[in-house]
């Protein structure tokens, strides 16, 4: 592996990673990030209707057209309408870690690693994500003029007037608008509207209609994108809500966000016209990659006044949708009572998962806390499986790694690897078992079911212990290396009916490895 290149503040000598199926191992890190304007070498530059500029332009040709008079009777102050920049198109351009953690901090940002006017096939959307640069890369904001900005680096790109975000055209109606007079709002937005995206060759995206008195209407009325989101679980043999998911709907500039409830349903802020749904794979404190770099999406369709009812499928989207529940579920809903993995400020950026698009026989996830320090590379590698409970499974094990280290990585260090592997095995049979009640977790190698014969009490490997919670067995492995000290601090933290066995419990495993 090459060695860092001027990324890391932090200079760590020696650290470790968690491979599923590999001991715990010292690596080097790596030359790492996502190169600057590499999706600027993707899909189509678009030319923009909604600049300042060309929306001034519109408006002075539409004036030509029909009269600047009647533009004083629309204004609420009697003055002449005119056009004044209501929003910026913002390229951020972080430079290190802790300014890209800023940037995610900002929960007023929905904020996208490629640009918003550009036009992308889906191909290219698909294929996102799979460049191997050497530096952070840049990310893609429109945002109110006078909303205050995190202190990142950052382009103006160009100032915008937005139509449809202008509290001027709030009321307009929902009929048709005259093409030879301005005597309403709707007339003027209309207008307006017909003629920046004319100027910008983007006429057809208004979905523009005439009717046979020479009248005609873009767009429609507001509209409320709403829908719901599921999926077929081929473990539990039907179709399960994907809960917890985020969905954008995205129309040039302007960006509605909803989280789906609990039954897979999500409703947005009101739209007009035709725009685009998205599955934007992240939540606060995670955050899915598309194989190494990029963000992970699913694209849907570009519709007006059209729900979004999607049953996730393709191989990498059910990929995509599997690590987001189960990492929802460590994060968000009921672990009993165990301690979350590294939330958001925890770490120097949000925990990276990466979902990568191939099958490893040998292993099924990976997590390597030392690049929780770099926050560049994803700290989580998930590969294809074919069950959900195998991908639900896989995914908490890597987090209960993960969670394993939040509780202090110098003792994390050291930590010997049946102790790492099997609490981690046992984290991923006790909550799979809350969505998958037959799932069943096998041990080889330095993957034992200690954790399992502790709390149930029908193992059919050991069945001489049992009573003890997942929680308390987190608790007592805090600070502990070896499995000798494991054994010792869970005898010394509870008394347990069964507790006399615990000696033989723990030798029959260590014997097992």
């Amino acid at each position: 592996m090459k060695k860092i290149k001027n990324l890391f503040i932090i200079t760590v000598t020696s650290l470790l990673a968690v491979s599923c199926n590999n001991d715990l191992t010292s690596v080097e890190q790596v030359e790492t990030g996502r190169a600057k304007d590499y999706y600027l070498n993707m899909g189509k530059k678009l030319e923009n209707p909604y600049s300042v500029k060309t929306m001034k332009l519109a408006l002075e040709n539409v004036k030509q057209k029909m009269g600047k008079n009647s533009l004083k009777s629309l204004s609420k102050t009697g003055e002449e309408f005119n056009i004044e920049t209501t929003h910026l198109y913002v390229k951020f351009n972080p430079v290190d870690l802790v300014q890209e953690q800023t940037l995610e901090s900002d929960s007023t940002l929905i904020v996208s690693d490629y640009p918003l006017d550009y036009d992308y096939s889906n191909e290219e959307l698909e294929s996102m994500g799979y460049d191997n640069p050497n530096i952070i890369g840049s990310y893609y904001t429109a945002v109110p003029k006078d909303q205050t900005l995190p202190n990142v680096p950052r382009e103006i790109l160009e100032e915008l007037y937005i139509p449809e975000e202008d509290p001027f055209f709030d009321e307009i109606g929902t009929g048709k608008a005259s093409s030879t007079d301005l005597t309403s709002k709707q007339d003027l937005y209309t207008n307006l509207m017909h003629e920046a995206y004319k100027i910008t060759n983007n006429e057809k995206q208004l979905g523009l209609e005439k009717s046979s008195d020479g009248k005609w209407w873009i767009f429609g009325k507001k509209w409320y994108p709403s829908g719901r989101i599921t999926m077929y679980d081929n473990s539990l043999g039907q179709t399960v809500a994907v809960d917890g998911a985020q969905v954008l709907m995205r129309q040039w500039f302007t960006i509605r966000q909803a989280i789906t409830d609990g039954n897979g349903y999500f409703s947005t802020g009101f739209v007009r016209g035709t725009a685009k749904y998205v599955l934007q794979w992240e939540r606060h404190h995670y955050d899915i990659r598309n194989g190494w770099f990029g963000q992970a999406e699913t694209h849907g369709p570009n519709v007006k006044e059209q729900q979004w009812n999607y049953n996730v499928n393709g191989d990498q989207n059910i990929q995509f949708a599997m690590i987001h529940r189960a990492a929802h579920h460590y994060y968000y809903k009921d672990i009993k009572g165990l301690r979350r993995p590294p939330m958001y400020g925890e770490m120097p950026s949000r925990m990276k998962i990466a979902a990568i698009d191939a099958t490893n026989t040998d292993i099924n996830g990976d997590f390597s806390f030392w690049r929780s320090l770099g926050g560049i590379l994803p700290t989580i590698r998930i590969y294809k499986r074919t069950n959900m409970s195998d991908y639900y499974g896989t995914v908490t094990h890597e987090l209960g790694h993960a969670s394993h280290w939040k509780m202090g990585w110098w003792t994390f260090q050291g930590v010997q690897d049946n102790v790492a592997e099997s609490w981690a095995r046992g984290v991923q049979w006790d909550l799979t078992r809350m969505v998958y009640p037959n799932y069943s977790a096998s041990y080889f190698g330095n993957y034992t079911g200690i954790v399992q014969d502790l709390i149930d009490n029908d193992n059919s490997y050991s069945d001489q212990t049992s009573g003890y919670s997942i929680s308390q067995i987190e608790n007592s492995l805090k600070y502990q290396k070896t499995w000798q000290d494991w054994r010792n601090k869970i005898k010394q933290d509870y008394d347990n009916p069964t507790e006399n066995n615990l000696d033989t419990v723990f030798n029959y495993w260590f014997n097992q490895q």
